[in-house]
């Protein structure tokens, strides 16, 4: 429930007054039925679900999912009907434009990209023909009409004699490669529509500062699938910040390693004048200013994560993550002079080429780290 993108969809479904969106999650295995959060109703009695899947561990749930709900899971098994008891399985989130196949064989349609300019299309449509006897229809009219929509049903792979994949046996009329859609411009921030104490993030607003990554750091789906890297206009950003609720004291931002000296300053102004402190996942080394830092000092926070992500200053040209040692190292530095004592270092084990040298790299640089950090 706190991940920003299944509440922009639940927000952009609920501006629409023709439909109604409720949200079902996968209980846990003390609940035996699957029934809807407003107002208890069983997820079969829903005419289309919008199923957001974020991690590829996921794709087992949302078979989990449909069984609990009573619906059968394999897409072709289902009733060729959009207003009969087999609801429609639209599919989105970032397994939709990264790999979608594990999941081709469960879902009626995905959506290919972002979803604000996306959805309005799909639901004019859904709304425009409801009455249509058969989904194959509404589906051929979505893959063959609009771009960013992707029904598998018109697509059947083939492979050579070895079993390799060798491409599509595409249903003619159909483009032969579906093209991602993406959210050019935006003129108002994302932000978190549902704040409750019951979810992971009770206590914490999020605003999105721009979409992407600029980095392309070679480990990283996200700064690939999301390209072109995106910043929001500032005053747009300040917009949202200012939406927050009286109640919240945290606020979360999304994009900060990209976002520019003048637009942190006016952030971090916009946040002290709403007597909030600043949370984020982890920091670029390099993109410390002066700004930030007195933002981060004045937030109190318990502890600042750094990303070296490689072992080795080699490792870490491998992957692309553009940080020296001496990066990481004035980091540390500055931000425990700052007076954040706690400092966290992410670190993936087991990358491509990596030796037992780049691991002792690693431990080598925490003690240089330890040293550079003692006197205070």
């Amino acid at each position: 429930m706190s991940n920003l993108g299944f509440q922009i969809v639940y927000h952009l479904l609920n501006e629409d007054d023709r439909i109604v969106c409720e949200r079902v999650f996968l209980p846990d295995q003390s609940e035996s039925e699957l029934r809807s959060v407003e107002s208890s109703r069983p997820l079969a009695d829903f005419p289309v679900l919008f199923c957001s899947v974020s991690f590829e561990h996921d794709y087992v749930n949302v078979a989990k999912l449909l069984l609990m709900g009573g619906i059968e899971p394999l897409a072709e098994q289902r009733l060729d009907s959009i207003s009969g008891v087999s609801p429609l399985l639209v599919c989105g989130g970032v397994t939709a434009f990264m790999n979608p196949e594990p999941l081709a064989a469960m879902v009626d349609l995905f959506v290919v990209g972002e979803a604000e300019p996306l959805l309005p299309p799909l639901v004019d449509l859904l709304c425009e023909n409801s009455n249509l006897a058969s989904r194959t229809e509404l589906l051929l009219k979505l893959n063959r009409e609009k771009r960013g929509f992707y029904a598998p049903r018109f697509y059947q792979p083939e492979y050579d004699a070895d079993s390799h994949f060798s491409g599509y046996r595409v249903e003619p009329g159909l483009p032969q490669r579906i093209k991602k859609v993406i959210l050019e411009t935006k003129d108002r921030a994302a932000h978190s529509q549902l704040l409750t104490p019951e979810t992971e993030f009770a206590d914490l607003y999020l605003t999105e500062l721009g979409r992407g990554c600029s980095r392309g750091c070679r480990f990283c789906t996200a700064g690939f699938i999301y390209r072109p890297a995106r910043l929001w206009d500032k005053d747009a950003v300040l917009t949202s910040l200012k939406q927050c609720p009286d109640t919240i004291r945290r606020v979360g931002l999304l994009g900060m390693e990209m976002t520019s000296e003048e637009s942190i300053e006016s952030i971090a102004k916009q946040i002290g004048i709403q007597g909030c402190s600043l949370s984020f996942s982890s920091l670029r080394a390099d993109r410390i200013s002066e700004n930030l830092l007195a933002l981060l000092s004045q937030s109190e926070l318990k502890s600042v994560a750094i990303a070296p992500d490689g072992g080795s200053e080699r490792l870490r040209k491998v992957i692309n993550k553009g940080l020296s040692e001496t990066d990481l190292l004035s980091a540390a530095t500055r931000l425990v002079e700052a007076g954040l004592l706690r400092l966290k270092l992410y670190l993936m084990i087991g990358l491509p080429t990596e030796t037992d040298d780049d691991l002792q790299e690693f431990v080598q640089f925490v003690r240089k780290m330890l040293q550079a950090i003692k006197p205070w």
